[in-house]
């Protein structure tokens, strides 16, 4: 075991290292450095990463799954025989296919100047589109902010779970071109948009713009802007694509994600026990919407927004959190003197009318729901071993007892013929 005042020192010199203050920006810079230590940057980049564990999935190796968050949660929630599936939509294609596409196009559209409805701003430095603009460290006239790279990673990690949160809503009967095709869609313009009226500092709803409409709205960590937008398009591909054999059925409900979905739009700014309240509400609102598809993400992403208005309302006060500058306006606003509620209409018009448009388009030609004949029981029909090549992850013993029961079951018919 390590001596302790060894372990002392150690975390004395780390956090000697990371409360170093960056370098001063180079002379003729047309960017200011951030004041910020390096400890900022390392909890960035962790709780980066705490999110994108959260929602990922990888398969180490054949025998080894290790998955992660929510695609443990998803592929706990459907058959074994869409086991591969399941986690091929939730970490393979939203998972790499929204870094590629926010790599492109998504980011740029969210953060680049523009106005105050969509970025991408052409000219915009540094330019976000493929991180072309962030590659000048060598040329002391157009030096990037230090937080470039930082801001990108993160801000992917929320796009990604974004993306993956459809496939639970469409879980087990959709064709994996059209999850592909909706991935694009909402990485490259639905959220990115949102993010950009939200979260941008040119955004017509974002609280850190001092001509937003109504003050805007304080979201710090996407109630709205991740989860509703998620939750609109799934139960618009739900709606569309029809319910999964089984689905309605009595099944045991929980409330842990409800309360975090809730109060993640204002973690910044409610008090213990307005979060305590904001997420058991959320808890309530979830079991009311039970029926519905991304009832957590969609429901309780509203009623996150509404929910963190609602409190500034009821206690008349102001949001005091460093996390916003005081809002401008808002004395006749929807719900709390500001854009809250109207936020929540937006999102979920702008998220549903495009999801329905490639839905239907999808549907169309006959590329969106898969046939229902691989929900059967026979082996020969499960989704893992007829789409992916590949066994599904089932327990041995439990396929050794369908034989054994398959065996004794047959048709005495087709026994004597053989």
């Amino acid at each position: 075991m390590a001596d302790p005042a060894q372990l002392l020192l150690r975390i004395e010199a780390l956090e000697r290292r990371l409360n170093t203050p960056p370098p001063p920006a180079p002379p003729g810079s047309s960017f200011a450095y951030v004041p910020a230590s390096t400890g900022d940057s390392f909890f960035l980049l962790c709780s980066g990463l705490m999110v994108f564990f959260m929602q990922a999935c990888r398969l180490l190796s054949s025998s080894l799954p290790a998955v992660c968050g929510f695609g443990m949660l998803e592929s706990g929630s459907v058959t074994s025989r869409s086991t591969q599936a399941i986690l091929l939509k939730a970490g393979g294609a939203g998972v790499k296919g929204a870094c590629l596409l926010w790599w492109m196009v998504g980011h740029a559209v969210a953060f680049d100047g523009g106005n105050g409805f969509i970025g991408g701003e052409v000219g915009f430095s540094p330019s976000s589109f493929f991180t072309a603009g962030y590659r000048n460290a060598d040329d002391p006239g157009r030096a990037v902010p230090p937080y470039s790279y930082l801001l990108w990673w993160f801000q992917w990690t929320f796009a990604a779970a974004a993306a993956t949160i459809v496939s639970g809503a469409v879980a087990e009967r959709t064709h994996l071109l059209a999850y592909l095709s909706y991935t694009v869609l909402i990485t490259i313009l639905i959220y990115p948009v949102i993010v950009h009226w939200v979260w941008s500092a040119e955004g017509w709803l974002s609280a850190s713009n001092a001509d937003a409409f109504q003050g805007g709205v304080i979201d710090f960590a996407g109630s709205g802007v991740v989860h509703l937008t998620g939750g609109t398009a799934g139960l618009c591909g739900a709606v569309i694509i029809g319910p999964r054999n089984g689905r309605f059925q009595k099944l045991p409900e929980g409330g842990i994600l409800s309360g975090l979905v809730s109060v993640t739009a204002g973690c910044a700014t409610l008090p213990l026990w307005g979060a305590l309240i904001v997420g058991a509400i959320g808890g309530l609102v979830n079991r009311g919407f039970g029926q519905l598809a991304s009832s957590v993400h969609g429901a309780c992403g509203a009623w996150g927004v509404i929910g963190a208005a609602a409190r500034r309302r009821v206690c008349r006060v102001k949001h005091e959190s460093v996390a916003y500058p005081e809002r401008n306006g808002g004395s006749g606003g929807l719900v709390s003197g500001h854009g809250d509620l109207l936020a929540v209409l937006c999102i979920i018009c702008w998220t549903g009318s495009f999801s329905t448009a490639l839905f239907l388009t999808l549907k169309k030609f006959n590329v969106l729901r898969r046939p229902d004949s691989y929900g059967a029981a026979a082996m020969d029909e499960d989704l893992d071993a007829t789409i992916h090549e590949g066994m599904p992850y089932i327990d041995p013993s439990a396929t050794a007892s369908r034989a054994s029961s398959t065996a004794t079951t047959a048709d005495p018919v087709d026994a004597s013929k053989a």
